[in-house]
C-alpha cells in the first residue's frame, strides 16, 4: 500500500515546524512551573573539594554539601547518602524533608576502604523509585607540608607510627605453646597514604613473620583503634616474643614505617618473680584484654552496650574472687558483670556512660580475697566513647507553641502501618501545650534511637527505617509542659523483610536477611575435635572447634598438584585430611591440636549460605549431617535452636 498524507496533516506539519521556530528565534516561552518538569538534579558539589586520609578518618572534619534540582514536587523526596562499608547509609536521618535546593555541613565520611569520600544524591517518587541521582567524590590529597614529622620543604610528611602498644607485657610461655594468646594492641598511625594499609606481624626468631590478624570481612585498617592479635610460641627457647607493625604501600609493596614491641615471657609456675611461688597467695593477673574498640555513648546511656572482654589469672589461691567493674570520673567502681568467672576465659561486660563529656571510660579486674577484701593484683584497660557527631541543616523548625496548663496529645500516628525494611514511614504529631516534644524509635534489639528533640508541638518526620529491622518497630513521642508536666504516647508499624531465610528462624530472630539465599559447593569433614568446612564461591576454610565454639577463618591457597607434608602416621580408624583443608591444618599447629585427626574422609555437599542485614550478626549455612543449621559469628559458631 502507498503511504497517503492528506493535505491537512501536511499544512499542520507545516504550522508545528514554524511554531517550534518561532519559539527558538523570538522571546523566550513562559517558564513551566517546576510540577511539570522531570524532577532532575542540577548540580551536586562539596566545599572543600579535597581532604587528607586523617581528616576523612578522624569524623572531625566538616564538609558542605550543596544541592539544586529543579520538578521536585510534594510527591517527591529529597536524600543524600554516604558510601560505607560497601553499602549506601543515610547522612541526614533527622533532619526531615530536604528542600529542592539548599546545602548541609555534616562531617566527612570515610568510606571504610581504599576509595575516597563518596556521596550520592537521590530523588525518590511517592512510590520509593529512584528517578535520579548523582554520585560525588572527594578526592584525597596528601597532607600538606609542615603538619605531621615533616617540617621543611615543599614535600608532603611521610606516613608515621606514633603509637604502638600491647596491653600485656608478658605471656605463659606454657598456655602459648598450646594455643595461640589473644592479645589486644592499640596503634596510631598519622598522614596516612590512601594506597597504604596496616599490617601486624610477628617475628620469628629466624627472621621470618607470621600475620597474626584475624580474618576479617575487610581489608582496611583504621589509621587509629585497637584490635586483637593472636600471637604464637616463638621456637627459639628464651628469646621474647616480637610484634611488628609495619605501613605498606599495596600498590608497589614499599614499606613506609614499622614499629616493634616485645613481650617477656614467662614460666607461670615460677610466678612473677622467677622463683616457686606460694600458691596460697602468688596469684596475679596474666592477662585482661577486649576485642571491643569502641562504645556508642547512646547504647552506654540506655544500657545496652556490651563488651567482650578476655582475662587469664595464674596461681590463684582459693577463697578468691575476680571483680569486673568500671571506674567512675570520681574514682568510685562500678560492678559490670561476670559474677563467679573462672580463672581464665571470655565473656560480655555491661558498661555504662560516665558522666560528663568522657573520650573513654575505664574497666579494671581485681583479684579479690574472698574473706578480707584485700585485692591481690588488679589490672585495668580503655574503651573509646563514640559521640554521634553534631550535624547542621540549613533549614528550622517551626517554633513550639506556647505551653498551657492542659498537656495533650492530641493526634499521633504512622502511615503506612506495614513497610518493607529500608522503606520509609512519616509520623504525625499534634500536641497541645507542649513546651517541648521529641521523638524516638524503638528497633527489634529494644533501644531507642534516631531522637529528635526540641520538635514543634504539631508536625511530620520521615523515617528511613533500616535493612536490617524486621518485626515491630515501635515510635514514641515524649512532650512536656508548664510545671513539669509530661505525656508520652507510642505508635507501631510491621516492618516485613525484603527477602525471607532459607530456614525457619526462631521467634526472637532479630534483623532481616542481607540478600536471597546462596547455593554453592562446598567440602565438609569431620575431626576428633571439631570439623573444617570449605566454601567453592568464597574460597574460605572455616575451622569449627567443638572446645569453647571457637570459630577460624583461612584462606584456601591450596593449588592442584600441590603436596600437604604431613610426616605422623594417624592411628588406626582416623585419616589426615588433604588439599585445602589438609593445607591449614598441618601448617597450623594450634589447630592441628583443637581438632586432632579426621574421623573420616571429606565429604562434598551443597550448602546453602545467607547472611543477616543486623550489624555484626550471623552468617546460616546448611549443616550437612542433619537438618540443622549452622551460624557464625565473629569467632564463634552454634546451631539454630
Amino acid at each position: 500500500m502507498k503511504n497517503v498524507h492528506s493535505k491537512a496533516s501536511i499544512v499542520l506539519g507545516i504550522a508545528i515546524l514554524l511554531g517550534l521556530g518561532a519559539g527558538v528565534a523570538g522571546a523566550h516561552p513562559a517558564r513551566q512551573d517546576d510540577g511539570a518538569l522531570p524532577p532532575t538534579i542540577i548540580t551536586f558539589s562539596a566545599d572543600p573539594g579535597t581532604v587528607t586520609v586523617d581528616e576523612a578518618e578522624s569524623g572531625q572534619k566538616p564538609v558542605e554539601l550543596s544541592w539544586y534540582t529543579t520538578g521536585v514536587t510534594e510527591a517527591h523526596r529529597l536524600e543524600i547518602q554516604g558510601y560505607d562499608l560497601d553499602a549506601w547509609t543515610p547522612c541526614l536521618p533527622d533532619a526531615g524533608p530536604l528542600p529542592a535546593a539548599g546545602s548541609s555541613t555534616i562531617p566527612v565520611k570515610h568510606p571504610a576502604d581504599f576509595g575516597p569520600p563518596t556521596y550520592r544524591l537521590v530523588i525518590r517518587d511517592a512510590a520509593g523509585q529512584i528517578v535520579d541521582e548523582r554520585i560525588l567524590t572527594i578526592p584525597y590529597t596528601a597532607a600538606p607540608a609542615g603538619i605531621g614529622p615533616v617540617t621543611g620543604g615543599s614535600a608532603p610528611p611521610a606516613p608515621e607510627i606514633r603509637h604502638f602498644a600491647a596491653d600485656v607485657t608478658s605471656l605463659d610461655i606454657d598456655a602459648l605453646r598450646e594455643q595461640p594468646a589473644p592479645v589486644t594492641v592499640s596503634w596510631q598511625v598519622d598522614n596516612r597514604t590512601p594506597t597504604s594499609n596496616l599490617v601486624f606481624e610477628q617475628v620469628l626468631g629466624d627472621g621470618r613473620a607470621v600475620a597474626v590478624e584475624k580474618p576479617r570481612a575487610h581489608l582496611w585498617v583504621p589509621s587509629e583503634g585497637q584490635g586483637s592479635v593472636a600471637l604464637l610460641a616463638p621456637d627459639t627457647a628464651g628469646a621474647p616474643l616480637t610484634l611488628r607493625l609495619r605501613v605498606i604501600d599495596l600498590v608497589n609493596g614499599e614499606v613506609l614505617d614499622e614499629a616493634t614491641l616485645a613481650i617477656e615471657l614467662i614460666d607461670a609456675s615460677a610466678g612473677p618473680g622467677g622463683e616457686a611461688s606460694d600458691v596460697m597467695g602468688g596469684g596475679y593477673i596474666l592477662s585482661f584484654s577486649t576485642e571491643t574498640e569502641t562504645l556508642d555513648a547512646k547504647a552506654l546511656e540506655q544500657g545496652t552496650a556490651r563488651a567482650t572482654v578476655a582475662w587469664q589469672v595464674v596461681n590463684r589461691p582459693p577463697d578468691t574472687d575476680l571483680v569486673f567493674e568500671q571506674i567512675l570520673p570520681d574514682g568510685g567502681a562500678i560492678p559490670v558483670g561476670l559474677p563467679g568467672a573462672p580463672s581464665a576465659g571470655r565473656g560480655e561486660i555491661a558498661p555504662a556512660l560516665p558522666s560528663g563529656a568522657a573520650a573513654a571510660l575505664t574497666l579494671r579486674l581485681r583479684l579479690v580475697d574472698r574473706a578480707t577484701g584485700e585485692t591481690l593484683d588488679a589490672r585495668t584497660l580503655a574503651l573509646d566513647i563514640f559521640r554521634s557527631p553534631q550535624l547542621s541543616f540549613t533549614a528550622t523548625a517551626t517554633p513550639t507553641a506556647e505551653p498551657s496548663q492542659g498537656l495533650r496529645v492530641v493526634a499521633f500516628a504512622a502511615a503506612p502501618d506495614t513497610v518493607t525494611a529500608g522503606g520509609t514511614v512519616t509520623l504525625r504529631w499534634e500536641v497541645s501545650g507542649a513546651a517541648s516534644v521529641a521523638l524516638s524509635m524503638q528497633g527489634p534489639s529494644g533501644a531507642y534511637t534516631d531522637a529528635r528533640t526540641d520538635l514543634a508541638g504539631a508536625g511530620a518526620w520521615e523515617v528511613a527505617i533500616p535493612e536490617a529491622y524486621g518485626g515491630a518497630v515501635i515510635f514514641q513521642l515524649s512532650a512536656a509542659g508548664a510545671g513539669g508536666a509530661k505525656a508520652t504516647a507510642r505508635t507501631s508499624v510491621t516492618v516485613a523483610c525484603r527477602h525471607v531465610y532459607f530456614f525457619a528462624p526462631p521467634s526472637d530472630e532479630a534483623g532481616c536477611p542481607a540478600g536471597e539465599a546462596t547455593t554453592a559447593g562446598a567440602v565438609f569433614q569431620v575431626f576428633e575435635g571439631g570439623y573444617m568446612i570449605r566454601r567453592a564461591d568464597t574460597g574460605d576454610i572455616y575451622v569449627l572447634i567443638n572446645e569453647s565454639s571457637r570459630l577460624e577463618r583461612y584462606p584456601d591457597t591450596w593449588t592442584e598438584g600441590e603436596t600437604v607434608e604431613i610426616s605422623e602416621t594417624p592411628p588406626g580408624g582416623l585419616a589426615a585430611p588433604e588439599r585445602g583443608l589438609g593445607k591449614v591444618w598441618a601448617g597450623n599447629g594450634p589447630v592441628r591440636a583443637a581438632l586432632g585427626w579426621a574421623t573420616g574422609p571429606a565429604q562434598n555437599y551443597t550448602m546453602q549460605a545467607q547472611a543477616s542485614a543486623a550489624e555484626g550478626a550471623r552468617t546460616y549455612f546448611t549443616w550437612p549431617l542433619d537438618a540443622r543449621t549452622l551460624y557464625v559469628a565473629g569467632d564463634t559458631w552454634g546451631f539454630v535452636p
